[in-house]
């Protein structure tokens, strides 16, 4: 499936819904899953920790979930996840933080449109987390803070993630 990258704003995106993560099917043939080193207690308690390097010579942490390639043998045959604990790339899921184009010290969180999680119809409201709280300040949204909050955290709830950013 191929991504469709849009930086989170909250004209664009206000009627995005979210639906729950009800298979985990997109993991089966993933043998490594990315990780940040604010994961590494949790994931290095049941998976190995390696270090892949990238075309550009930089070096990239993972979880490694299986030996082979395209075996993940921590997905059941029904597509659930059988570990104890899933990294943060895929239980933040469709949201990433992105670079700001114009300064490579900011960041911003971009949502992947064509993820099976985003829909207008159904699911939770996305903004209603961050727009009702903020109405009264021009609808601001204090983007810096939120994107150090969703890139330094284990996985939680998004709005754990918001109130952690002190935006509600």
């Amino acid at each position: 499936m191929s991504n469709n990258y849009q930086p989170l704003h909250k004209d664009n995106h206000r009627n995005v819904k979210l639906k729950p993560i009800g298979s985990v099917e997109d993991l089966t043939s993933q043998h490594a899953l990315g990780v940040v080193v604010q994961e590494f207690a949790l994931a290095g308690n049941q998976y190995p920790i390696a270090f892949i390097q990238t075309k550009d010579e930089n070096l990239f942490p993972v979880a490694i979930m299986g030996l082979e390639q395209n075996t993940n043998l921590f997905v059941t045959k029904d597509n659930k996840w059988d570990g104890h604990y899933m990294p943060a790339r895929y239980t933040h899921k469709p949201l990433s933080v992105i670079p700001n184009e114009q300064d490579p010290n900011s960041f911003g969180i971009a949502i992947d449109m064509d993820s099976e999680v985003v829909s207008e119809e159904e699911g939770e409201a996305l903004l209603v987390h961050f727009l009702q709280p903020v109405e009264t300040k021009d609808e601001s949204i204090d983007v810096r803070k939120l994107a150090k909050a969703f890139s330094q955290t284990s996985p939680r709830t998004l709005q754990t993630i918001v109130q952690e950013a002190s935006l509600l």
